[in-house]
């Protein structure tokens, strides 16, 4: 990153290739649409690199590259919450290495349960199932992202589990 702030495209060009994926992924998981995953992945890095000037090695880069995506993926949330209602992106178009026919429908059937389950999160368990499940950041980096403590973090995370269990205890009873 120092490279880059100093100029050094090839730099620049070196994280976009080494992070570009798990962005994507976190906010396709958080947006739960290929297309505004993409953009989302575009503006990030388009931040990223106009920050890199301002960058300074206070925290891991890695934290701070995902309070860019976190931050991008609630404005985007917010700013087309209002234009349109979300729509899920067939779970195929997302690499699928499962064995047989039969396990990708059952996976197609539970990722689309799951995305449909955290997009009814709040904003802030939204982030912090996202960021520990999708990108497998830990909950001290978590806690750095969002800007709350790590206690918090484990109470959003715990809220958001707790939710998921009432929803598929409603589902099992029906």
């Amino acid at each position: 990153m120092a490279s880059a702030a100093q100029g050094d495209v090839n730099a620049f060009e070196q994280l976009v290739l080494r992070y570009q994926t798990i962005v994507w992924r976190v906010a396709y998981r958080f947006v739960g649409n290929s297309a505004d995953a993409q953009d989302i992945t575009q503006i990030v890095f388009l931040k990223l690199f106009e920050a890199a000037p301002r960058y300074h090695a206070t925290a891991l880069l890695k934290t701070y590259l995902f309070r860019i995506v976190n931050t991008t993926c609630i404005d985007h949330t917010r700013k087309n919450r209002s234009a349109r209602p979300a729509t899920l992106d067939d779970p195929s178009e997302v690499p699928d290495d499962s064995p047989s026919a039969i396990d990708a429908m059952i996976m197609h059937e539970n990722e689309k349960g799951i995305k449909q389950f955290i997009e009814t999160l709040p904003p802030r368990q939204r982030s912090a199932i996202t960021l520990r499940y999708e990108a497998e950041l830990s909950i001290r980096d978590i806690a750095n992202i969002l800007k709350v403590t790590e206690k918090a973090v484990e109470r959003l995370l715990a809220h958001a589990r707790d939710t998921l269990f009432t929803v598929l205890k409603n589902i099992r009873a029906h």
